[in-house]
């Protein structure tokens, strides 16, 4: 069994203020459920989350992302992490026109805690901008994963001078 999954096609998604979409699982077994989001903005702020993670046997949820920009801020997280035995979820986002932003100490990542593999990070994207202590991370905590980035003429950039400690990292033996 998994946790079911859940579909998003819309204009403009924003979330905001301790907002969630969640597709975890914390039953013994099960997967967390498949994310699929499709719009033209996304913005989050104000630790706001995307979760698919499983904390068990069964795998994390995928979380598919598509969006002609997207702006993370706040504390917000878009995760699919493993805290058991279970394989995490992959996590794509696909900025089809202007620019992935990252700020303020947001985070994208496919983390795992336990016995679990991470999942991977695909980001096909034209700009990438992480500031301010933003992160994009697989941490397999000595399991095998990755972060495949696909960046056309990447810009790394640390935006109105303010002071950055962005990573992009991935793990792996």
């Amino acid at each position: 069994q998994r946790a079911g999954n859940i579909v998003i096609t819309t204009p403009k998604l924003t979330l905001a203020d301790d907002a969630t979409i969640d597709g975890r699982s914390n039953f013994q077994g099960s997967g967390g459920g498949e994310i699929n989001i499709k719009v033209q903005t996304l913005t989050m702020t104000g630790k706001t989350g995307i979760f698919g993670d499983t904390a068990n046997s069964g795998p994390g949820g995928n979380i598919s992302i598509v969006a002609d920009t997207i702006s993370l801020s706040g504390e917000s997280v878009i995760a699919s992490l493993t805290t058991g035995t279970g394989r995490g979820g992959n996590v794509t986002i696909t900025v089809t026109g202007a620019t992935l932003f990252l700020y303020d100490s947001a985070t994208i990542t496919t983390d795992t805690t336990a016995e679990g593999t991470a999942g991977n990070i695909t980001l096909k994207v034209n700009d990438l901008v992480i500031a301010e202590e933003s992160r994009i991370t697989s941490d397999p905590q000595g399991n095998n994963a990755y972060v495949q980035k696909r960046l056309g003429q990447a810009k790394l950039a640390n935006q109105l001078g303010a002071q950055s400690n962005g990573e992009f990292t991935g793990g792996g033996k």
